[in-house]
């Protein structure tokens, strides 16, 4: 989806939504295609929310700083909603219900599922 003030972009589970010093990140694709769609040499590119490694989905880019801080603040304030969907082999015992994970961030800034016993994890609910 594409308009005045945002767009929102596909990214594949192994490319990374910010940037590090190894790999290829999303930003730089949207920045090369905007460069390239009108022909500007530094288009504004604003990254409203990010997706973690390995998750697939869509990536909503502002296209201007206005529209940056409105869509910021649509996600802080939960305007905006994310939904994340599983893909599971088997039967669950349920059709609904609540997926706890154990969360704990690297030196990196990389957050990792970990046993709360053994890394003094947070608890991070779907």
């Amino acid at each position: 989806m594409r308009t005045n003030s945002f767009l929102s972009a596909e990214s594949p589970r192994d490319l990374q939504c910010r940037m590090r010093p190894s790999g290829a990140w999303i930003w730089s694709m949207v920045r090369t295609y905007l460069m390239e769609k009108y022909e500007k040499a530094n288009p504004y590119v604003g990254v409203v929310h990010r997706l973690d490694q390995p998750v697939q989905g869509l990536v909503v880019f502002a296209k201007t700083p206005s529209a940056a801080a409105e869509l910021s603040a649509q996600v802080q304030d939960g305007r905006m909603k994310k939904e994340y969907l599983a893909v599971v082999c088997g039967r669950l015992p349920q059709t609904e219900g609540t997926l706890i994970h154990y969360l704990k961030k690297n030196r990196q800034g990389i957050v990792r599922v970990r046993f709360p016993k053994r890394h003094r994890a947070r608890s991070g609910r779907s």
